[in-house]
């Protein structure tokens, strides 16, 4: 039997299909219209899991989910299966051809401007499916590129919702965010509606169009206005699944108060931080967030050296103490065990050479 949430996002998902139904017009495929009806009445046989669930040992600190980024092609992807250490598996989707093939319409793994893959969506969604039965334990984030992809997509990922019990979180900017950039967000209400539609459990992942100029841009910042349109799309659409706001970690000390409102606003959501390698980032801000709004709402998917002095703020402030200068308090402590197993050595000789 359903339980009432599944009911919810189901009565859902009913809505959204009639509305894409009745903006599609003629344009819309009928067949893709029907598979999705069919999908809807008879369920999705799915048994996705949140982060948290997947990942026991997390202990409710998202911060401590690790990332493999761009795992788009055999090599990568594999590489990242095989690291214990990799939690998530971020990979983005974008229409073009698969190497060999002659199709130029499907889902491939690349990022654009690239329209030719090794890898299509399902010969890649396979593989983690293929891992997580032997045992690996790997999470999806999917990355859509063009909206063009996103209902077959959905269709290739629907095939396989039976073998999908691990996080799937799909992601696409859907709104125009800080600092004006030339590349159009996709379309909100078709993001979201088809996405809803497939998998009305998995994470969706829905953010902003975002541009880095420099740290001192004073337009480098979530506005209450960014914030609003956002919750106003979630609710035109009627989502009530598991929601993250992809937020880049250069805007966030300039947006805290922003980011906070928009977390409670939205009930049980999540933050997920990301950043580019040459993006200056105010790690204070980073961990402010963290303490603002909880340990178990902010993830961090950050380049490996911005990782690495993340980490180390976060130790601070947790601890009261650098990470440096707790190498150098463990070096020090040491040194005097040493130190005093030798004056104790001294004096037990001392005292045995007395008392003979």
């Amino acid at each position: 039997m359903r339980n009432t949430k599944s009911i919810i996002l189901r009565a859902n998902a009913y809505r959204n299909v009639n509305k894409v139904m009745l903006k599609g017009g003629g344009q819309q495929n009928i067949v893709n219209n029907i598979f999705y009806v069919f999908a809807l009445i008879f369920g999705v046989q799915s048994e996705i899991m949140d982060v948290i669930e997947f990942f026991p040992d997390l202990s409710a600190d998202v911060s401590n989910v690790t990332w493999a980024h761009a795992c788009n092609s055999r090599d990568k992807l594999r590489e990242a299966i095989q690291d214990h250490k990799i939690m998530m598996l971020e990979a983005d989707v974008s229409e073009g051809r698969v190497v060999g093939e002659t199709d130029t319409h499907m889902p491939i793994m690349a990022h654009p401007p690239y329209v030719t893959s090794q890898l299509s969506l399902a010969m890649w969604i396979d593989e983690v499916i293929k891992a997580n039965e032997e045992g690996k334990q790997k999470g999806v984030k999917l990355d859509f590129k063009d909206l063009s992809i996103v209902e077959l997509s959905m269709e290739t990922l629907t095939n396989r919702s039976h073998l999908i019990s691990f996080p799937l979180w799909l992601n696409a900017d859907i709104l125009r965010g800080p600092v004006e950039i030339s590349r159009p967000p996709l379309n909100p209400d078709k993001f979201l509606t088809l996405c809803s539609m497939a998998f009305p459990t998995a994470t969706l992942s829905v953010g902003w169009t975002t541009k880095y100029v420099s740290a001192n841009d004073p337009r480098g910042a979530y506005t209450q206005e960014m914030m609003k349109e956002m919750c106003d799309v979630l609710e035109r659409n009627n989502i009530a699944q598991p929601i993250t706001f992809p937020i880049r970690a250069a805007f966030v000390n300039n947006s805290l108060d922003t980011l906070e409102w928009l977390a409670y606003q939205v009930p049980d959501s999540t933050i997920t931080v990301w950043s580019a390698e040459t993006d200056s980032v105010d790690m204070q801000g980073l961990v402010a967030l963290r303490n603002n709004i909880g340990h178990d709402v902010v993830y961090y998917d950050l380049p490996e050296e911005q990782q690495k002095a993340f980490e180390a703020a976060k130790f601070e402030d947790e601890y009261g103490i650098s990470r440096g200068a707790a190498r150098s308090s463990v070096l020090f402590n040491g040194a005097l065990k040493v130190l005093l197993a030798c004056v104790v050595a001294i004096v037990a000789k001392s005292v045995m050479f007395d008392w003979n």
